[in-house]
């Protein structure tokens, strides 16, 4: 993946750096001082994939608690939930925790209610979130439990939704969320390290060698215990993938207290550093709470909710970049990217010569101001191709024809000459690169349809895809000079796929598995091993 489109044949690793990269009769000198020789046997190796934005500790929770991605129906959510309650001995009174519905899923399209999970108990407090973490619902008791009633149910960025005798559902939306998740119980340090270890080795046999991670939107966690988790684990030798942390600290005031400890964008080294600074400027189109500026076509009353005015907004932006952090936010409304140019414009030149790399985090629905305004400031666009596998069934009929042909267009991007990273966003996807490489290219779902992609002028090429997990979220993470390509003097994070990307047909990209993975050279996961540490 180097500037050159460089194949080679052998690769010679010292130190845990590339060394040398050639022919084989080029490296007989190597060959004769190396302690040891691996005969890949054909197979096609890549540098070690980056996911550009994913929330590591919220997966490895996923895969720990009770997991509901998948579930098909009501019924199915209320049985699952009901035996991870009795399989666990959870004792009433307790909280039970369930993560990744999604009501398009079900055989019936309705969002559960509160009535739903009190199916599931009345002595528990229960809170199922929503597979694209914008959404809760929670039972009758959990509502009792934060105060929220018929004459209580109004707050700022945030809807609990009611019902036509203006009762709350249970469904919370955005901020709503907040006053559920301050009632679970803490996460503790040891909890959180025992998240990463599960996540990462999920990461590891997808061939994912760095992860650029928002930890700090784990409920229940706070940001310190997430640092010295890390950290912890770092100098135990016990983190097994290399972590650029993005730190989601909503307002200045916490941010001050947060870089008043010495806290800046690179602080750490080359396994655990601190990243930027994460914004959460709105909601997600599933949930109809991306902040648009016209109305949403299939509900004209809305248009999303946003998380900052613009005088706020400034005011975090203008003091983050002052204290020396990156600048990453979530933005999929066309509003609410807007807003944040607005804020990356009024930047004093001072701040704006320098080096800033903004991430627009998805940037799913522009047009073509956006589109100008990222060329022009440098900003990087944070995609998330997986996205497709869903909201190709469901964007249009949001958005409208006029504006859904202006976004997702991530070839007019590049063409642009606009930097695009590439990420999954898991949990709310899986962090499958092969898939993320797939629907790039093919601007298909998982089951292959549309036939001939949706809306094709805008697929990515088999390279631009792979640069985007390698390349391209390298730079990202200002790490372009270290990793992200196999060439001398970087990081010797590789893997070896069952199939050359680069050959098959891209309807089978989807299907290919990692082999073996490797970080600092050294081999991290074997496919061919059932316990991989």
């Amino acid at each position: 993946m180097n500037k050159d489109d460089m194949v080679a044949e052998a690769m010679y690793i010292k130190d845990g750096k590339f060394e040398k990269i050639g022919a084989n009769e080029e490296m007989s000198d190597y060959i004769n001082e190396a302690d040891s020789i691996i005969d890949l046997e054909n197979k096609a190796v890549y540098p070690g994939f980056i996911d550009s934005h994913m929330h590591l500790a919220m997966l490895g929770a996923n895969l720990y608690e009770c997991n509901l991605a998948g579930v098909k129906s009501k019924e199915e959510l209320i049985g699952k939930v009901k035996r991870y309650i009795s399989e666990n001995s959870i004792p009433s009174g307790a909280w039970v925790t369930g993560k990744g519905w999604n009501e398009d899923y079900f055989d019936v399209k309705e969002l559960p209610s509160r009535s739903d999970l009190d199916k599931i108990s009345a002595k528990h407090n229960i809170c199922l979130t929503r597979g694209c973490y914008h959404m809760c619902v929670i039972n009758s008791r959990a509502l009792d439990s934060i105060g929220i009633n018929k004459d209580n149910n109004k707050i700022e960025n945030g809807i609990f939704d009611i019902d036509e005798n203006g009762i709350p559902t249970g469904i919370c939306r955005e901020s709503a969320m907040k006053y559920v998740y301050a009632q679970l119980p803490a996460v503790t340090k040891d909890t959180i390290k025992k998240y990463i270890e599960i996540a990462s080795k999920y990461l590891l046999s997808r061939g994912i060698t760095s992860a650029q991670t928002d930890d700090f939107m784990l409920p229940g966690v706070k940001w310190q215990d997430v640092i010295d988790a890390y950290t912890e684990m770092n100098d135990e030798g016990k983190l097994s993938i290399r972590i650029y942390e993005q730190c989601l600290l909503p307002s200045v005031e916490e941010l001050k207290v947060f870089t008043n400890k010495g806290y800046r964008t690179g602080k750490g080294n080359e396994h655990f550093k601190i990243g930027p600074l994460k914004i959460l400027a709105d909601g997600n189109l599933g949930t109809r709470t991306a902040y648009l500026k016209e109305p949403y076509s299939d509900d004209e009353t809305k248009t999303g909710i946003p998380q900052y005015t613009q005088e706020k907004l400034d005011d975090l932006i203008k003091f983050a970049a002052e204290s020396g952090m990156q600048i990453a936010a979530h933005s999929i409304g066309d509003k609410s990217t807007h807003m944040l140019i607005e804020s990356i414009e009024k930047l004093p030149q001072t701040l704006k010569g320098k080096d800033l790399r903004c991430n627009i985090i998805h940037c799913q629905i522009t047009d073509d101001e956006i589109i100008d305004k990222f060329k022009k400031l440098d900003i990087i666009a944070n995609v998330q191709p997986i996205f497709l596998n869903y909201d190709i069934h469901m964007a249009e009929a949001r958005l409208g024809h006029s504006r859904v042909i202006r976004s997702y267009n991530w070839r007019t991007l590049l063409e642009k000459g606009i930097k695009v990273a590439l990420g999954s966003d898991s949990p709310v996807e899986l962090p499958d690169t092969v898939y993320g490489i797939y629907s790039a290219v093919t601007r298909k779902d998982l089951n292959g349809h549309p036939e001939g992609g949706w809306y094709p002028d805008e697929k990515l090429t088999v390279k631009q895809a792979v640069s985007g997990f390698t390349e391209g979220a390298a730079y990202a993470s200002f790490e372009e000079n270290i990793k992200g390509s196999i060439e001398k003097g970087k990081l010797a994070d590789f893997i070896i796929s069952s199939e050359d990307l680069f050959e098959i047909d891209p309807d089978e990209i989807k299907d290919v598995t990692v082999l073996k993975t490797y970080i600092d050279g050294k081999l991290v996961y074997d496919a061919d091993k059932k316990d991989n540490k």
